[in-house]
């Protein structure tokens, strides 16, 4: 029987990558909440494009170092490529990891969670008490009116 060519490092690879394109997808999500477009097409889709595209630089970086490890000829050449695989793959982390980044504002929005669910209710409870304040608003105009009218009808 052949072993299998995929590892144990390799599904944590894809499962790290996952999580940060899942993480990468809400922030983004959040951070485009109010636009009709992102990056030229829908909402959603475009969240999940950004997703993806930063999940892929992730993974690309991660699995090609990875792979270039294992190599057993041309050894230096190896080595060169496998550096600036490494270097991009931290240089990907750190650009994701800045504050503009949709990685972020996912954490900024959790850690927000409870002054934003405060915010919401207050914002509904006003809402459904501007029905009520309208509706006894229009009431008194209604009965205002009918009884202006029932004095000039009287007059």
């Amino acid at each position: 029987m052949n072993p299998s060519k995929f590892s144990l490092a390799d599904l944590l690879t894809v499962l790290a990558s996952l999580s940060f394109g899942f993480v990468c997808f809400m922030g983004a999500n959040f951070l485009n909440i109010g636009n009709d477009t992102v990056w030229g097409m829908s909402n959603t889709t475009g969240c999940i494009v950004m997703a993806v595209f930063c999940s892929g630089l992730m993974f690309g970086t991660a699995y090609g170092a990875k792979v270039l490890k294992r190599t057993s000829r041309n050894f230096k050449t190896s080595f060169v490529l496998e550096m600036i695989f490494l270097f991009l793959f931290v240089f990907f982390a750190v650009f994701f990891a800045t504050k503009t980044s949709p990685f972020t504002h996912y954490f900024t929005v959790t850690a927000k969670k409870s002054e934003i669910k405060s915010k919401l209710q207050t914002s509904i409870a006003q809402a459904e008490n501007m029905f009520a304040e309208y509706e006894s608003y229009a009431e008194n105009r209604h009965n205002l009116f009918r009884s202006k009218l029932t004095s000039v009808v009287k007059a």
